[in-house]
């Protein structure tokens, strides 16, 4: 992505910020963003796609959702373009604001109608229509309406068959939470920061290593270690 030119900055931009709030790093991420918006403006356009993965990220990361509006209000088709509250993207974008706001019941009735409309708007790709059933079901079971929740997870697991990554993290724990899914076992039992412990361990790390290298104490990259040899079914 680099160079940065004018014409590729909200590209890339998009994929520091993206990539700085996937981190944790909030603070990066903070300075990145203006940078983002200047560059969009210059552009004229914001693309929904990039917008809903970084508000996805950021809020995950702990950004405010009035920090995300800004872009969110950008997002547009082509060069003077705004989404109208109808629009399947702008309706996902909505949801995830919404969702971070606790408002719930909202965000639930939006993520359903955006998964259900996708398949009629531009850029959309399996994973994006898997994302909106799955924010779909976690905000139904924020509600209470579980099988109302059951039905958007299971309408989110073939769109998301062939994914990885996040979005399908997201649908696993939904599953879990409603009992649903095959219960996993081995490598594929392992969260991702289990995955970083042990990748660590591979190359002779010591306990005290691996917690300078993940910012970790000592002690929890032990509880760590015990749960990845639970897993894998291993003493050492």
């Amino acid at each position: 992505a680099e160079p940065v030119t004018e014409r590729t900055a909200p590209g890339a931009y998009g994929l520091m910020f993206h990539l700085a709030c996937r981190r944790g790093d909030v603070a990066e991420a903070r300075e990145l963003l203006p940078r983002l918006l200047a560059a969009i403006d210059v552009v004229g356009v914001a693309d929904a796609a990039q917008a809903h993965d970084v508000v996805r990220a950021a809020l995950a990361a702990g950004l405010d959702p009035a920090e995300m509006r800004p872009l969110i209000e950008r997002v547009g088709n082509y060069v003077g373009h705004r989404l109208p509250s109808s629009d399947p993207w702008r309706r996902l974008l909505d949801a995830q604001l919404a969702e971070a706001e606790g408002r719930t019941a909202e965000a639930a009735e939006s993520f359903a109608r955006a998964a259900g409309s996708l398949g009629q708007a531009p850029e959309v790709m399996a994973g994006h229509r898997g994302t909106g059933h799955v924010g779909a079901a976690r905000c139904l079971i924020a509600e209470g309406r579980l099988d109302e929740a059951r039905t958007q997870a299971e309408a989110a697991a073939p769109f998301l068959a062939h994914w990885r990554g996040w979005r399908v993290e997201e649908l696993v724990a939904v599953q879990r939470r409603l009992g649903l899914g095959p219960t996993p076992s081995g490598p594929d039992a392992l969260t991702p920061r289990e995955r970083e412990v042990v990748t660590h361990i591979s190359h002779g790390s010591t306990n005290a290593e691996i917690a300078q290298a993940l910012f970790l104490s000592p002690h929890t990259v032990k509880e760590h270690t015990s749960a990845i040899y639970r897993k894998l079914g291993v003493r050492n």
